[in-house]
């Protein structure tokens, strides 16, 4: 591969961006569901997978009915997008969202009211 094309590739992979927003995990036998906003959906949906497969996701009543009812009773999907702003120059490449992602969860929290859907308990455990 040449230098030109080198420097092209890494270009582009500096310019993808991860899907961020809301992410929901939810029980298919309880409507019950667990949110996490989240700026790297592929990031948090691993985390979330090893912490829930070893015993070890903070939300108590989340992880007491994996353990219960495994792997195939939940589902776990982007609830809401929040889309990047536009790239115009490298000072908005690493802008952090959180705050906006902050408001986003909020609506969403509000949203699941009305789909019939109920929240996992916010206990965390004690550790």
């Amino acid at each position: 591969m040449d230098k030109n094309r080198k420097k092209e590739l890494l270009e582009q992979y500096k310019q993808m961006q991860a899907p961020m927003g809301i992410m929901i995990v939810r029980s298919k036998s309880t409507n019950k569901c667990y949110l996490q906003a989240t700026q790297n959906l592929k990031a948090a949906e691993n985390g979330l997978m090893v912490r829930l497969l070893n015993g070890m996701h903070h939300f108590k009543e989340l992880q007491k009915a994996w353990m219960e009812n495994g792997a195939d009773d939940f589902i776990i999907e982007m609830y809401e997008e929040l889309p990047h702003a536009e790239l115009s120059n490298l000072e908005t490449e690493d802008k952090d969202y959180s705050g906006e992602l902050e408001v986003l969860m909020a609506m969403c929290e509000e949203r699941i009211k009305t789909e019939n859907l109920e929240l996992y308990k916010r206990s965390l455990r004690n550790v």
